[in-house]
């Protein structure tokens, strides 16, 4: 994936969802200063001639993009949904989009071995790369499950079909995985970086902006990953605050940043 600071349509809440939402998100996010996009499945407006529209705002845009599946790879009862995964890179292909993330789901430790042949014949005829994330499912938020999976298919595919990892910064929280230890085991195949907080109101988690805390936890990671690893922006956000967050994580790698006024509470503190 290409450097610098990208953004989730998903942060712009209800207004990415509404009519010509997307198209909309992406005229804010190209204004910004950020390099890249992330089109989300779920937001998508299927009515006629709204992909093409949305393929014409990306191309006009000069953003960098990429694909976020709705659905996991790997569905509740551990079985690889990989009809509904073709269908999402056919329809990332359709908006010009030529790399997809997906979550992990719930792919176990025990059912790696059986499912291997399975994964090497779907990712090493794609014409899309793929970014596999830590996903708020059991088994896709295990670290664990993911540095299993990279060195396997490292030992079986080429290293242009190789999927790489993406890293969500907050996930943990929804999972009881602690981040250091998912940096620390997908660092080897990491390629795009999830941004958000996680805190914790009314009895759940809720992705909020981070806080000073979490921010210097985060650059203190990045003295592990590349200065210019790909990071997008998950958490909510109004387009008026849009351009001091892209800041905010363009300097994220050198130590140097400037946290715009948050509240929020840091994740980690919950973390047994």
């Amino acid at each position: 994936m290409s450097d610098g600071v990208w953004v989730c349509t998903s942060a712009f809440g209800r207004t990415a969802g509404s009519a010509n939402g997307q198209i909309q998100a992406v005229e804010w996010i190209a204004a910004s200063g950020a390099q890249g996009v992330e089109i989300r499945e779920e937001l998508l407006d299927e009515r006629p001639g709204m992909l093409a529209s949305l393929a014409d705002a990306l191309r006009r845009s000069g953003l960098s993009t990429v694909y976020s599946c709705a659905r996991p790879l790997f569905s509740d009862n551990g079985q690889l949904d990989g009809d509904r995964f073709l269908a999402a890179c056919e329809r990332a292909v359709m908006l010009g989009i030529r790399r997809i993330k997906v979550g992990l789901g719930n792919l176990s430790l025990d059912g790696l071995d059986s499912a291997l042949p399975a994964l090497v014949a779907l990712f090493e005829p794609l014409e899309v790369g793929v970014s596999i994330e830590n996903d708020q499912t059991p088994g896709g938020g295990d670290p664990r499950h993911h540095q299993a999976l990279h060195q396997a298919l490292a030992e079986r595919l080429p290293s242009s079909s190789r999927p790489h990892a993406t890293l969500d910064l907050g996930n943990g929280c929804w999972t009881g995985h602690a981040l250091d230890d998912s940096a620390r085991r997908l660092a080897p195949w990491l390629g795009y970086v999830h941004c958000k907080q996680g805190v914790w109101r009314d009895g759940q988690w809720h992705a909020s902006a981070p806080d000073e805390a979490t921010l210097a936890h985060w650059a203190a990671l990045w003295v592990n990953w590349p200065a210019n690893l790909a990071r997008a922006i998950e958490f909510p956000v109004t387009p008026d605050a849009l351009s001091a967050w892209v800041s905010t994580l363009s300097s994220l790698s050198n130590g140097g940043f400037t946290a715009p006024d948050t509240t929020a509470a840091c994740c980690q503190e919950r973390i047994s």
